[in-house]
């Protein structure tokens, strides 16, 4: 589906006015509260290679299509496929492909609010901790997928409530637990944004 972004420069005029081959700074996404983007350009020295970066992304986007699967508990190969697809081609991965000084960081957003969504719905204290963690992470690096970990756990109550073999505690439990770690998560982030 994204071959073309591999193999071919296909960006927006956000990429293009930030730099095609070299990122000097990130002083406009620090100003705007994400803050992690100038902590993780360091580790690519701020050189953007667009097929690198693209396939990055993809290698990103497969784990995300995992762990949505595993939140949900999806077995059939069917709705795997399905589940699967919807993700990979969403307009929000399109669109984010094409960022390239930083798209491989906005998935890596992505990918740690799927993976705070599966920390709260799982068992035990510690991973409510991990959850707060991995969802202040993703904001610090763009903060617009903290919507997408609210909608998650939206689904997955809403999942709970339909099936007939929960009961009402349940559900309950589970959402305070949501709600904790993404207020616990927000509040993270807020504070080191400082």
């Amino acid at each position: 589906v994204y071959f073309a972004k591999i193999v071919t420069d296909l960006p927006n005029p956000d990429a293009i006015w930030n730099g095609m081959l070299f990122k000097s700074n990130c002083g406009w996404e620090i100003s705007l509260g994400r803050y992690m983007l100038g902590v993780l350009q360091v580790f690519r020295a701020y050189t953007i290679n667009t097929t690198f970066i693209t396939l990055v992304c993809m290698a990103m986007l497969s784990f995300i299509c995992v762990y949505t699967l595993k939140i949900f508990e999806i077995k059939t190969l069917g709705w795997k496929i399905i589940v699967g697809a919807l993700i990979i081609i969403s307009p929000t991965v399109g669109s984010t492909l094409t960022y390239y000084y930083c798209s491989d960081f906005y998935m890596m957003s992505y990918f740690l609010a799927v993976l705070a969504v599966w920390f709260m719905v799982g068992e035990g204290k510690a991973r409510l901790l991990v959850a707060s963690i991995c969802l202040m992470l993703s904001a610090a690096i763009y903060q617009a997928y903290i919507s997408l970990a609210i909608l998650l756990c939206f689904i997955y109550l809403m999942k709970m409530l339909l099936d007939s073999e929960q009961d009402g505690k349940k559900v309950f439990k589970k959402a305070g637990r949501c709600l904790v770690s993404g207020i616990a998560g927000v509040g993270l982030y807020l504070m080191s944004n400082k």
